[in-house]
């Protein structure tokens, strides 16, 4: 499962490094993005790299679509609303969106029909040990990647 883009407290990656960090699970959360320092030390602390990696790296757009062309999913788990390209550029590529459910109840991540809510650590941690999302395989095609560097570079 990936998360990416710039990290900020109220994204709730705080929340979810602590939730999964002692939790057996069958995926593993890659978190990709610079931000805020002290949150930053904070997931690389937890982070076992069993079940969560945090890459401090900026990704070009190949490489950004070629992780979410690869993962199980990209997850969303913002605690406040936030305006964001990322359910348009998910929905390019037909990976499920894994949203919390402050996002989804404020947000139109709904139109996005491969959106799946968590409601809590349990939820989430449910998610991240689901074999039928973990044996998944996602349809990609061409355009896709092409469509979401245009949303990108606009």
């Amino acid at each position: 499962i990936l998360f990416f883009g710039r990290i900020e407290e109220y994204k709730g990656l705080r929340a979810v490094v602590d939730c999964l960090s002692n939790a057996e699970t069958l995926l593993k959360l890659l978190i990709i993005g610079k931000g805020d320092k002290t949150l930053i030390k904070y997931i690389k602390n937890k982070a076992n790299h069993k079940n969560i990696e945090y890459k401090d790296v900026f990704l070009k757009e190949e490489e950004l679509a070629l992780l979410i062309k690869k993962s199980k999913g990209v997850l969303m788990p913002y605690s406040q609303c936030s305006q964001s390209i990322v359910p348009d550029i998910v929905s390019s590529f037909g990976v499920p969106l894994i949203v919390s459910r402050q996002v989804e109840d404020a947000m139109s991540v709904v139109r996005n029909n491969n959106a799946i809510e968590f409601k809590d650590c349990n939820d989430l941690i449910g998610l991240f040990n689901n074999e039928s999302l973990a044996n998944t395989k996602f349809n990609f095609n061409a355009k896709s990647k092409l469509a979401v560097i245009d949303l990108i570079m606009t």
